[in-house]
């Protein structure tokens, strides 16, 4: 089972519905528990990582965030050019 990476933002959608009948919710805290909000109603709802992984059924959309596909420790001066031997 591959490991899948959360985000702050991401929208996730549920094995089951909530009772308002949405089963997309919006991740709004990560670590040891997730906080999820309910697309539907507004619900807030705390729930242990391995339960929430288990009852998520795909990633609806993906909140981009600047900096972590790409580039993620590349940085430039600010006039823009790159001196190839290091110095400023």
């Amino acid at each position: 089972m591959a490991f899948v990476r959360y985000y702050v933002g991401d929208v996730v959608k549920m094995k089951k519905s909530h009772p308002c009948g949405s089963d997309e919710w919006e991740v709004r805290r990560i670590g040891t528990d997730f906080t999820i909000v309910c697309r539907g109603c507004g619900h807030q709802v705390m729930i242990a990582r391995p339960k929430f992984e288990k009852a998520v059924k795909k990633i609806v959309s993906r909140v981009v965030q600047e900096g972590t596909l790409d580039g993620a420790n590349a940085q430039t001066p600010a006039n823009g050019k790159v001196d190839p031997l290091g110095g400023e």
